[in-house]
């Protein structure tokens, strides 16, 4: 090891500094997908393991948020949930998987990457935008 050198990898710092980020993101503001878009573009792994690892860390999310606000809907209003609305969200998410794998396999590295690039620039203007309308008014 060399002198200075704390003997962590660089890149699980800036792992652990952007779960950090994101779940503030994710916990204050209700999502950290652009964030964890950025972090994920601008890694080594190719558009396969980006989309891969990021479902994972989405699905995590999500399932956090499903079973807060669940337990949230069942003390406030202990009656049966709607049981058609939870088969046709996970039919949209089994449609959605199979369309974007369809999507994944046409785009090249490169045509994924500035795909991804304007998608998260353009959602990042549109929240700033909504944000500064808000304040505005």
């Amino acid at each position: 090891m060399e002198a200075g050198t704390s003997g962590r990898h660089p890149a699980l710092s800036w792992g652990v500094a952007c779960g950090g980020l994101v779940t503030t993101f994710h916990l204050f503001a209700g999502t950290g997908a652009p964030l964890l878009d950025l972090f994920f573009i601008r890694s080594g792994l190719d558009r396969h393991a980006i989309v891969a690892t990021k479902a994972a860390a989405q699905t995590l999310g999500h399932a956090a948020k499903i079973a807060y606000f669940a337990l949230l809907l069942q003390a406030a209003s202990p009656s049966n949930q709607d049981c058609l609305a939870w088969l046709a969200l996970a039919a949209a998410a089994i449609c959605g998987t199979y369309l974007g794998r369809l999507i994944l396999d046409q785009l090249s590295e490169t045509a994924f990457r500035r795909s991804a690039r304007t998608l998260i620039m353009s959602i990042a203007l549109g929240c700033v935008g909504q944000g500064l309308w808000m304040f505005a008014y």
